[in-house]
């Protein structure tokens, strides 16, 4: 899945270790959307690899493009979702610059006659 929006905050690095006694770090950061509602989106970033680029790339207030999946966990009969973020992106618009009239050459009647068939 995909969404953009701007940057509203970037939080501290959190880490510790798993049961299994791996190393983990985490970082969060919000996005604001366009949405009408429910506009802030909260989104974690687990690989330190992808920290390291995530910090060294944007900052607050920077539209970003967001690339991530939903994950849903279960503990105690109870569950919790997250959106972890696996790739981001400055934001531009894809759409391609479109001519201005001033772009096209105007061209006169060189000779006076007309090609038109009718």
């Amino acid at each position: 899945m995909e969404i953009n929006g701007k940057i509203e905050t970037i939080l501290k690095i959190e880490s510790g270790q798993s049961k299994q006694g791996k190393e983990w770090k985490k970082l969060g950061f919000t996005i604001l959307t366009d949405d009408k509602y429910n506009n802030v989106k909260y989104f974690e970033i687990w690989s330190a690899l992808k920290i390291d680029s995530f910090l060294n790339d944007f900052k607050i207030k920077d539209h970003i493009k967001v690339y991530f999946n939903i994950k849903c966990n279960a503990y105690k009969d109870r569950y919790f979702t997250n959106l972890e973020a696996w790739k981001f992106e400055l934001f531009t618009n894809d759409l391609p610059d479109l001519p201005t009239p001033e772009d096209y050459e105007h061209q006169d009647d060189v000779d006076g006659s007309d090609d038109l068939p009718f």
